[in-house]
């Protein structure tokens, strides 16, 4: 894992959040998110945004009143978010895939 993290310093912050399945990474890419998806996409490496859209941006919270801008964080990391495929069941060699493709990404 200290590879992976190492790597992904290179074009953002890793986040890292542990849960009951195993660990799910995210990368928090500050510029180039939507062209490092679609880099590491063409390298066969499946990216995920989860949550495109703040929290209390979504429809379901409109009822709440919050508007943009009152949540600054939220809305950044809804921009600049992506999760990687990071699991227990995932290889060596397919972790260094994963940080080789992301090294060899050039925005």
């Amino acid at each position: 894992m200290d590879d992976f993290i190492i790597a992904t310093l290179r074009y953002g912050t890793p986040l890292v959040y542990v849960t009951m399945a195993g660990v799910l990474a995210s990368l928090r890419v500050i510029e180039h998110r939507d062209r490092l998806a679609e880099h590491l996409k063409q390298n066969g490496i499946g990216t995920k945004v989860y949550y495109p859209i703040p929290l209390h941006r979504q429809q379901c919270f409109e009822y709440l009143g919050y508007k943009e801008g009152e949540f600054p964080e939220s809305e950044s990391a809804a921009l600049e978010t992506l999760a990687l495929p990071v699991y227990p069941e995932l290889t060596d060699e397919q972790q260094h895939y994963v940080v080789d493709s992301i090294r060899s990404f050039e925005p």
